[in-house]
């Protein structure tokens, strides 16, 4: 069993090419997603901190592909819930509020 419970595919990457190691096992407990999704966070974060010079396209590229590895190396039943804690840790800016300058 991983270190968060869940049952792992074998063969996937991290953005960085660090090899996820595959387990066996089955999350089932809340905290086993949780801890997923705060590494998945951290790591978006630093993809976007390292290639904060290249393009929206190219960063949008990169986080996509970081999720898309995260997501295939979990068991489908477990996928929505990761995507659903994962949207709370980035919420969406709205275009309507107005922010004060200066």
């Amino acid at each position: 069993m991983s270190e968060y419970g869940i049952f792992w595919q074998s063969g996937s990457n991290d953005v960085q090419g660090n090899t996820i190691q595959p387990e066996r096992g089955m999350a089932t407990q809340q905290s086993d997603v949780s801890g997923l999704v705060q590494d998945l966070a951290h790591r978006l974060r630093m993809i976007q901190v390292d290639f904060a010079d290249d393009t929206a396209d190219e960063r949008r590229q990169y986080l996509s592909e970081e999720i898309e590895r995260t997501l295939h190396a979990v068991i489908p039943e477990q996928r929505a819930a990761i995507l659903e804690e994962l949207k709370a840790q980035f919420p969406s800016w709205d275009h309507e509020v107005e922010v004060a300058t200066g």
